[in-house]
């Protein structure tokens, strides 16, 4: 190549490369000033912020005494007292939510965004009142939505004035940490907690979307006896087998439409295993199912009376604090579903298919002589207290559970002090001891579950 080609073509590439040069210093000139502009609009803002404010007990100066409170299944119920010497001519009363905060411009959504009944007696003293006549019939926790409030003692007076009062702990109760039933794959969380604002005492909700934490559950299934409890019996078959099949795909076909549920036994347990006295064990079905946090169980069993009914049929026992919609929804869904009838059965009925038992004057008073002559000191057993364990021991408060170890036979129900009580019913799915029963429980499993998780997917 010509000398004077190259010179050309160098001095090409030289002026490329300066131009280059130059338009990466004006690139990185431009970065930097850009870079600088958003550092300045970065910089805090010289205007003051607004900030919330805690608006809930504004303009309230009485308080209240709450005596005790606790959920049981998705219900909280509370009760407590007021004076009678802060109240006259009253007309009504009702609990409040209201909004804990102010917005962050400093407004406010609504003074009362949720109002629930309350049920109030009146004495010559006090005014005594609570949020639920039934232990699963207070307030409806799944319903709130997200958000922190305060909750109020509303009472209004005969001239349709009213007045609010803060609620103050006069109670034993933990905190209680709540987790909505799963719906559409979500859940919430309500903290519910007393706390204080400027020397003044009140009842807080704080409600946040969470999901379950791996030891709560939605719902625990009871797979009644196991080990070397057979249950009832007919030829070859046991009880305690049947309803452990039914269990398993019982919590298959749950968890299938999302709910999270738990087992109290799978099967895995040692054949040996006297189950009808380690119920109390840490790892007995009791305690299984209180460590579950739960909001329902299910006990499966199969009845043993062909002496006194004719037919078989479903029974649901329900406790005898609690309301018995639920237990009827139950009975009459598996009824609907699988072709079976409502047992025929009188003694503790209180409708079609659905059954209540508490103790009996006579079983208090044998209670009560059981244990004088264990030489221990008699439960607290009353006529409205639960007879059946799975019912009364996972209840807690709410239902009276009592079983704290002081019999030596048992060990301890760790939750029987617990004021979140698990919303529990007893499953009688039929009569065992009568073939016509038994055969259709056998070739019918399929439809038996599905009008149990049924009654949970119409909720």
């Amino acid at each position: 190549m010509h000398k004077s080609t190259i010179k050309k073509i160098i001095g090409i590439l030289a002026a490329i490369t300066v131009v280059m040069v130059i338009g990466i210093l004006i690139k990185e000139n431009n970065n930097k000033d850009n870079n600088d502009n958003n550092n300045v609009s970065e910089q805090p803002s010289t205007a003051k912020p607004v900030i919330k404010d805690f608006a809930a007990l504004k303009d309230v100066t009485d308080k209240c005494s709450i005596t005790k409170y606790f959920t049981y299944g998705t219900s909280f119920c509370l009760e407590g007292s007021v004076t009678n010497s802060q109240i006259t001519g009253i007309e009504d009363m009702s609990l409040i939510l209201r909004q804990a905060y102010t917005e962050p411009d400093g407004s406010i959504v609504s003074d009362d965004l949720y109002e629930f009944d309350v049920f109030y007696t009146l004495s010559s003293d006090n005014i005594f009142f609570s949020s639920y006549e039934s232990i699963n019939k207070g307030i409806y926790l799944d319903n709130i939505n997200e958000g922190e409030y305060c909750m109020l003692l509303k009472i209004t007076f005969n001239d349709s004035s009213y007045k609010y009062l803060t609620l103050n702990d006069n109670t034993s109760e933990n905190d209680i940490c709540y987790y909505t039933m799963t719906k559409n794959n979500t859940n919430k969380k309500i903290d519910i907690a007393f706390n204080e604002f400027n020397s003044q005492e009140y009842m807080s909700f704080n409600v946040t979307p969470s999901s379950l934490p791996e030891d709560v559950y939605d719902i625990v299934i009871d797979p009644g006896h196991g080990g070397t409890d057979s249950g009832s019996v007919n030829g070859t078959y046991y009880e305690a087998d049947i309803v452990l099949d039914y269990s398993l795909d019982l919590k298959e076909a749950l968890e299938a439409e999302g709910f999270k549920v738990k087992l109290t036994r799978d099967g895995s347990e040692d054949k040996d295993t006297p189950m009808a006295y380690t119920m109390y064990d840490t790892d007995g079905r009791v305690n299984v199912a209180g460590a579950s946090s739960a909001k329902y169980c299910l006990s499966l069993h199969l009845n043993s009376n062909a002496e006194y009914v004719a037919k078989g049929g479903v029974q649901v026992y329900v406790s005898c604090r609690a309301d018995a919609a639920f237990a009827k929804i139950l009975a009459d869904n598996i009824v609907s579903s699988s072709g079976t009838i409502l047992s025929t059965m009188n003694a503790f009925k209180i409708s079609d298919g659905v059954y209540t038992r508490a103790f009996s004057q006579s079983d208090v008073n044998e209670s009560i002589s059981e244990a004088r002559a264990g030489g221990y000191e008699p439960y607290n057993v009353t006529t409205d207290t639960d007879y059946y364990y799975m019912i009364r021991e996972l209840g807690g408060i709410a239902t009276n559970a009592y079983v704290d170890g002081r019999k030596s036979t048992y060990g301890a129900n760790l939750y029987k002090n617990s004021n979140m009580g698990i919303e529990s019913y007893i499953i009688e799915l039929g009569f065992i001891s009568i073939d016509e029963d038994l055969n259709h429980i056998l070739n019918n499993k399929e439809s038996y579950i599905k009008g149990i998780v049924n009654s949970f997917t119409s909720m």
